[in-house]
């Protein structure tokens, strides 16, 4: 009778408590089974320990759940990298946009000053490029040819040789000659 006590006593001492911590089976998309105190980790598979559940399910399908747990993971950290790369892509890309177009401006100036040093104006410029460029002109002619409103404009040096004549179709600049300074 005393052998039966103790075994009893044995069997309910060894039992778990309420107060236990629950110890959880974690499979990793690898196939590999861990026993820890605390919940599995994203990509691994939870087996509840003790219920029907772990004893009916076979091996192939924990394997497959790791499985697909850890091609949801990786799906998940593939679409932040994605997000990631664009956030990436569009701050370069204004970059590149705001330096392109402060190239241009710059590009832009300093083509007007080489002009003007040079006393040449770019055909493709505006009359109030030209007119910055070279000066006031000292005639002004405006016309009309095949439908475009056209104007003339002449330079003189101080001789009263003309230095410089510009025509102009719709506000561009399409024909200069410089005839010396």
């Amino acid at each position: 009778m005393r052998r039966a006590i103790w075994a009893v006593w044995f069997l309910v001492a060894s039992l778990p408590t309420v107060a236990q911590d629950q110890i959880y089976k974690c499979i990793d998309g690898a196939d590999h089974v861990t026993y820890q105190s605390l919940p599995c980790p994203l990509g691994s598979v939870h087996v509840p320990m003790g219920s029907a559940a772990v004893s009916d399910m076979d091996s192939t399908a924990v394997q497959q759940a790791g499985r697909v747990a850890r091609i949801q993971e990786l799906q998940r950290q593939q679409t932040a990298l994605e997000r990631q790369l664009e956030q990436s892509r569009q701050r370069l890309q204004s970059a590149n946009s705001s330096t392109s177009s402060y190239q241009e401006r710059l590009d832009a100036r300093n083509a007007d000053v080489r002009a003007r040093a040079s006393g040449v104006v770019p055909t493709g410029s505006t009359v109030t490029q030209a007119i910055n460029m070279m000066g006031r002109p000292d005639n002004r002619r405006a016309y009309s040819i095949g439908g475009q409103n056209c104007e003339e404009l002449t330079w003189r040096n101080r001789e009263g040789w003309i230095s410089g004549s510009a025509r102009a179709c719709d506000g561009k600049i399409t024909y200069f000659s410089n005839r010396g300074n």
